[in-house]
């Protein structure tokens, strides 16, 4: 809500680290706990935002759909997504 042109960023979320594998541990990890803890939103976004700035929009999409039309920040990364469409 502060940054509503956040979506339109242009970054690779990989590129903040000097070793991309470690980035993609990262990930896996929170890939997992997304898995295991269904009901946690904040790591549910987290792990949509990730997917959206790394190039991964369908996954993004599942992960911001999953958090349902009263998330304002998934939605609003949905609208971004449907736009590449």
């Amino acid at each position: 809500r502060l940054n509503p042109d956040l979506a339109q960023v242009q970054m690779n979320r990989r590129d903040f680290y000097g070793d991309g594998r470690v980035f993609d541990e990262q990930l896996q990890r929170l890939e997992l706990w997304v898995k295991t803890s269904p009901d946690d939103a904040a790591a549910r976004f987290l792990l949509g935002y990730n997917y959206f700035f790394t190039q991964h929009p369908g996954k993004a999409a599942v992960q911001f759909a999953l958090l349902g039309r009263g998330d304002a920040e998934a939605q609003l990364f949905l609208r971004e997504i449907r736009k590449l469409e």
